[in-house]
This record gives structure tokens, C-alpha cells and sequence, in this order.
């Protein structure tokens, strides 16, 4: 019993952070432009800002980018780290049952460019439909991963990493 309300209280922790961190202004479309003139979107810094706020080792996933003609995106540095630094990968499924625990899943594409986090779902899990995710980005707040707003048809790719950081000594 008091296991379980622990696991309760972190995932309503979980969900409550990532729901509050999308809606602050600097992970809102637009917040800057591009030299072009596109909005900028931050799904990348919001994903690690919340798993840095909770306590996880994001080393990973910070990459500089500098240059302005670099020839790959930031997000493409960060995916191809990620496997570098061999992070720990999980199934949709089993990152939708972390994240139920109240712990950080973390959902990385360098082909669709973009991330999100893996929000606890009180619902049972849909394999059409996929994880509940948070995100930051063209657009935000909480939706399922199939959902057009989030990675769409496309979230079954095998290139999408499903990616569990670890915990922080000490947190």
C-alpha cells in the first residue's frame, strides 16, 4: 500500500511538471526566430530541462551547435550521442509503464526532429494509439504520440528512441 502511494505521488508529480514546464513562455512556438524568419520551437530544451529539474544525469543530451551553415541539427547530434553513449532504450510499451511509475522517458527523432516525454497515462495502453506524451514545440501541452500534433502517423519508426536517463546520485 505505501509503495504504491509513493509511485502515485511521483507520477502526479511527473505529470503536474511536465504539464507546467510546457506552458512556460520560453518553450512556446515563436518565442525567437530563425534568421530565415521561421518561429523557433524547443521540444529539444524542454525535454532536458524537465528531466534536469527531476533529477536525471541529460548529459546526453546537451549538444552545442554552433555555425551557421553546420550541416546537422542539433536534434541529429543528440540522437546519434545518445546511441553513442549506448543510453538505455525501451519498447513504447515499457516506456509508457516508466513513465506510469512517475519515472522520465524521454522520446528522441532525428528523423522527425523533435522530442517529448513520456507523461503518466491512467489509462490502459493502446498499441495504436501509443504513450501519452507531453511536448514542447509547434505545438504544446499533453497528447498521445499518434496524435498529428505530436510524431503522428510516424511514431512507430524504428529510428524514434524511446530513452530512460539515469537518476542523479543524491536525488
Amino acid at each position: 500500500m505505501d509503495e504504491q502511494f509513493i509511485d502515485m505521488s511521483s507520477k502526479s508529480r511527473l505529470r503536474r511538471l511536465l504539464e507546467e514546464w510546457a506552458a512556460k513562455p520560453q518553450y512556446q512556438r515563436g518565442y525567437g526566430k530563425w534568421p530565415n524568419g521561421k518561429e523557433k520551437t524547443y521540444c529539444n530544451m524542454y525535454a532536458t530541462a524537465v528531466g534536469v529539474e527531476l533529477g536525471y544525469n541529460m548529459q546526453s543530451f546537451y549538444r552545442e551547435h554552433s555555425g551557421r551553415y553546420a550541416t546537422r541539427s542539433p536534434m541529429n547530434l543528440v540522437y546519434d550521442q545518445l546511441i553513442q553513449d549506448n543510453v538505455k532504450q525501451v519498447t513504447a510499451s515499457e516506456a509508457q509503464a516508466i513513465a506510469n511509475l512517475g519515472n522520465l522517458v524521454v522520446v528522441w527523432s532525428k528523423k522527425y526532429d523533435h522530442a517529448a516525454v513520456i507523461c503518466p497515462d491512467s489509462q490502459e495502453y493502446n498499441e495504436a494509439r501509443g504513450p501519452l506524451v507531453c511536448q514542447a514545440g509547434w505545438w504544446n501541452g499533453v497528447m498521445y504520440i499518434s496524435d498529428g500534433k505530436s510524431f503522428g502517423r510516424n511514431w512507430q519508426d524504428p529510428e524514434i528512441l524511446f530513452v530512460v536517463p539515469e537518476k542523479r546520485e543524491g536525488r
